[in-house]
């Protein structure tokens, strides 16, 4: 791939502690949308005040004034906030900005959907080690799902479009938007 190399920048403490101060949206700033769905939509921002990328998940305007929307939103933000796993995405941050779009943040993870990476396997019979592969990101997401159930949370739309493979083997079961709780 054609990254730049990750490089903290070297600001004097009193710039970092600018952005420290201010509020969650006036440290980000979006670079672009990567996803959009019915119910909102993923965009890359900075986080000024820790110099990294995160994945900023937005409800979208004109779902704002409806309160079951707003409420699994936010439901969604925080359940996932909740679960604290190596292979569930960690929310950063829950905010409101001035104009009343309800965002959360979370880690940016780049890399393949499951979906995507199957897509792209010959048809029949694999190889040994793309089987391995495809064992080990079957056990991680089970690894996931194990520690959410022992949590009292259940998924509900475990498919291969919700895990991203990275590409140096990082396996992120995704989108807990409509997970039951159960306990």
């Amino acid at each position: 791939t054609d990254r730049e190399p990750i490089v903290a920048s070297e600001l004097p403490p009193s710039s970092i502690l600018d952005w420290v101060r201010r509020s969650t949206v006036d440290r980000l700033q979006v670079e672009g949308r990567v996803a959009a769905g019915g119910m909102g939509a993923i965009d890359v921002a900075i986080d000024k005040a820790l110099d990294r990328r995160v994945a900023m998940k937005s409800l979208h305007r004109e779902l704002r004034g409806d309160e079951q929307t707003v409420r699994m939103f936010l439901r969604e933000a925080r359940l996932t906030g909740l679960l604290d796993h190596p292979h569930i995405v960690p929310v950063y941050d829950i905010a409101e900005a001035r104009d009343g779009q309800l965002f959360f943040t979370m880690k940016l993870v780049e890399g393949r959907t499951l979906a995507d990476l199957s897509a792209t396997l010959p048809r029949g019979v694999g190889d040994t080690a793309t089987l391995y592969l495809l064992l080990d990101v079957v056990a991680r997401v089970c690894d996931a799902l194990a520690f959410a159930h022992s949590k009292g949370v259940l998924h509900c739309d475990i498919k291969p479009a919700n895990v991203m493979v990275g590409e140096f083997g990082q396996v992120f079961l995704m989108d807990w938007g409509i997970a039951k709780i159960i306990a």
